[in-house]
Parts: structure tokens; C-alpha cells; sequence
């Protein structure tokens, strides 16, 4: 039985990876989630409640795992090793534009 995909877009698959990351990154916007991603690493404000610092840490790990469950089972090998959605977001953009000079060569 195949695992169902509870995205509505296409899992990363490594024929997809232009599409994927516009599907990706407007999921992770809409659940607010882009920030662990987006240039700028956000941190906590100094003197945040025990409850803040474990709600960010919460939205840190459902920012990898929105991605990673995005990921055909294929891709998954290629980001296991990341401990941060950061990671996992450049890991895949730098595997993608080897694959776009490889073609292009």
C-alpha cells in the first residue's frame, strides 16, 4: 500500500526540485514556519519564558519535519545526516544546481 501524501503537491523526487521548493516554501509560510529557513536565523528575545523557548523549539522541529515529509523516499538518504531545516533547505538547493550544470554540460 503506498504511503499517502498529506501535501497537496508533489513530494521532491529529484526530477521536481523547482516546483517542490515554491510548493515548499508557501507551506512552510502559511504555517509560519519559513523563518528557519529564510536568510536571517531567527532567535529567541533575550529573556524569553521557558514556554517561548520551548515553543521555538517545537516550530524548529516542525520545520524539518515538513520538509522531510515532503521528500520521496529516494531524497530522504541525501539529508539524513542534517540536524536543521536550514541544513536540509541548502543541502538540496546545492544537489539541485549540480544536477542543472550536469544536464546543462
Amino acid at each position: 500500500m503506498e504511503a499517502m501524501n498529506v501535501f497537496q503537491f508533489k513530494k521532491l523526487n529529484g526530477d521536481n526540485y523547482r516546483q517542490w521548493k515554491l510548493d515548499i516554501r508557501m507551506l512552510l509560510m502559511e504555517r509560519g514556519l519559513f523563518k528557519f529557513i529564510d536568510k536571517s536565523e531567527p532567535v529567541l528575545a533575550e529573556g524569553a519564558t521557558s514556554r517561548e523557548k520551548m515553543e521555538f523549539e517545537c516550530q524548529k522541529c516542525k520545520a524539518l519535519a515538513t520538509i522531510y515529509f515532503s521528500l520521496e523516499e529516494s531524497q530522504k538518504d541525501l539529508v539524513a545526516e542534517a540536524g536543521i531545516a536550514k541544513e536540509v533547505w541548502t543541502l538540496l538547493e546545492e544537489i539541485s544546481e549540480q544536477k542543472s550544470r550536469t544536464r546543462t554540460a
